[in-house]
């Protein structure tokens, strides 16, 4: 393996790394302000409209193509009766 790559892959590990750290200082964020960190909590946020803690979710690595047992996309389902 040449240089690099082995540069390449440092790199991409740092990013990895620097992104899963800033998702747990988003999931702080929102324990701050007593919100869980669970899917419930987040489909609440969007039918409230709440584009700042909707954005904390997001950035602390809410997934946001779950789906339910109907295999329907939950955060379409939140959009359509907020």
């Amino acid at each position: 393996m040449g240089r690099k790559n082995v540069s390449v892959i440092i790199l991409i590990a740092c990013t990895i790394l620097v992104l899963c750290a800033c998702g747990k200082d988003f999931r702080k964020v929102l324990e701050k302000k007593g919100i869980p960190f669970t899917q419930e909590a987040f489909l609440k946020e969007i039918r409230a409209s709440n584009r700042e803690h909707v954005d904390l979710f997001v950035k602390a690595g809410m997934d946001i193509n779950a789906r339910d047992k109907d295999g329907n996309y939950r955060t379409h389902d939140s959009i359509g009766k907020g």
